[in-house]
């Protein structure tokens, strides 16, 4: 069925993942989606490490508190940013209050991603919604093949995964602004290398939903206040919440592209079997 034809469901919230609680959720009241990936089950009978791997949103507006856990609690040592440079330059990282942390600008897309790059305010946002309304899906949807399948987005992928394989001590952090979209697609990525099956990598995205649903309502609460809610419900959906088939269709894409997804690996992102044997060494334990 074509992305024009498809009706996009509604949000929907995963299934717990068996010694991954939460799924792995920190409580920073500033970085609302913050998660550690440790004590998701992955290969052979193991877990991921826990305080090793971090997904997050920006943190653009971290609180110090927020950020000294991060510091103390999980000894970070490394920051991806995702976002485009419009989307630094709105909203920069507090990078002054992470002393010693190496700071990485790996961006999946040039330019301002309509749909993907959220957070800028009601006035922003409604701009946005009106560009994308009528066809959400197809727009998000394409987003997400575009950064497995096209530059910026393979260069990005690679040099990620070879800063984390690379990784001596402490842990590594990557963001995007509400850390759903590319965020999603960099976790989806670790954890396919290591060993992370094919339900929980998708119950893992899925749990941005979880997380995010307070802010997609308050600004929609915003837009209705300003008299502005006129039938966009669903395309606030479509931006704001994680949905299987966006993540299912850039799999698919993937898969029709290079046979597989292990392929994809190999020969797109540099990423054969011996570092996928050497990444599962340094992150799983039993």
């Amino acid at each position: 069925m074509s992305d024009k034809n498809y009706v996009l469901s509604a949000p929907e919230t995963p299934d717990a993942v068996e010694s991954f609680p939460d799924f792995g959720h920190l409580s920073l009241k500033s970085i609302v989606n913050t998660r550690d990936l440790g004590g998701m089950p992955a290969a052979d009978g193991r877990k991921i490490k826990p305080r090793a791997l971090i997904r997050a949103s920006a943190l653009a507006h971290a609180h110090e508190k927020d950020l000294k856990v991060l510091l103390n609690d999980y000894q970070l040592q490394r920051v991806i940013d995702l976002r485009s440079e419009f989307e630094r330059n709105q909203a920069p990282d507090e990078m002054k209050k992470l002393p010693g942390v190496t700071y990485a600008v790996l961006p999946l897309f040039e330019g301002n991603a309509v749909g993907i790059a959220n957070g800028a305010g009601i006035a922003d946002e409604l701009r946005t919604i009106r560009e994308i309304s009528g066809n959400p899906f197809a727009l998000v949807a394409g987003l997400y093949k575009k950064a497995f399948l096209e530059e910026p987005g393979i260069t990005s992928f690679s040099a990620i995964l070879a800063m984390i394989l690379e990784a001596e001590e402490g842990s590594t952090l990557w963001h995007c602004s509400e850390g759903k979209d590319r965020t999603g697609l960099v976790a989806y990525l670790v954890e396919y290398a290591l060993g992370v099956s094919e339900e929980n990598r998708m119950a893992d995205y899925l749990a941005t939903n979880l997380f995010v649903r307070n802010a997609g309502s308050k600004l929609l609460d915003g837009l209705g206040m300003h008299h502005i809610l006129q039938g966009i419900d669903a395309d606030m959906e479509a931006m704001f919440f994680a949905h299987r088939e966006y993540l299912q269709g850039a799999i698919d894409a993937v898969q029709e592209a290079y046979g597989s997804f292990a392929r994809y690996m190999d020969e797109a992102l540099d990423f054969g079997e011996d570092k996928v044997a050497a990444l599962r060494a340094k992150y799983l334990v039993d």
